[in-house]
């Protein structure tokens, strides 16, 4: 192994000029490919939201009043990602969520009670299953 440089071992076969000059101008080609794919994503995305700027023009030309269609567009964005949770479940997580839905019952459908259903995990809800057994063994006696 060569002489350490800075405290860092060189390696046993050092690089030619050739081999280093060629492994920077891959990368120096490689970095330019990505910023033109970049003002190329940009001005897409420029377009995109011009589009979105003109929809909403014309809303507000047929008297749609633009902070209350915002509200809308993002509850329904909202209302689309809250579906996608429950979507993204596997069979059997689907019906344990369901249970824990239905004992949390109206708390469900508000920001805590969505928040403590995606906290919600397996040891909880044997928890809550068995403190239900529990219960109703109680009730029955």
């Amino acid at each position: 192994m060569a002489e350490p440089l800075n405290g860092t071992p060189l390696p046993a076969q050092l690089p030619t000029s050739e081999e280093v000059q060629a492994a920077v101008s891959k990368i120096e080609v490689c970095q330019d490919e990505l910023l033109s794919e970049r003002g190329a994503y940009m001005q897409k995305c420029r377009q995109i939201r011009e589009g979105i700027a003109a929809a909403y023009d014309l809303a507000k030309q047929r008297g749609i009043l633009r902070k209350q269609l915002r509200a809308l567009l993002k509850e329904r964005d909202l209302e689309r990602k809250l579906h996608a949770v429950r979507a993204d479940l596997e069979a059997d997580e689907v019906e344990h969520f369901d249970f824990l839905k239905q004992k949390l019952g109206d708390l469900a459908e508000t920001p805590l009670g969505q928040a403590a259903l995606k906290r919600a995990d397996t040891g909880a809800l044997d928890a809550l299953m068995t403190d239900d057994l529990i219960r109703d063994d109680s009730v029955k006696h």
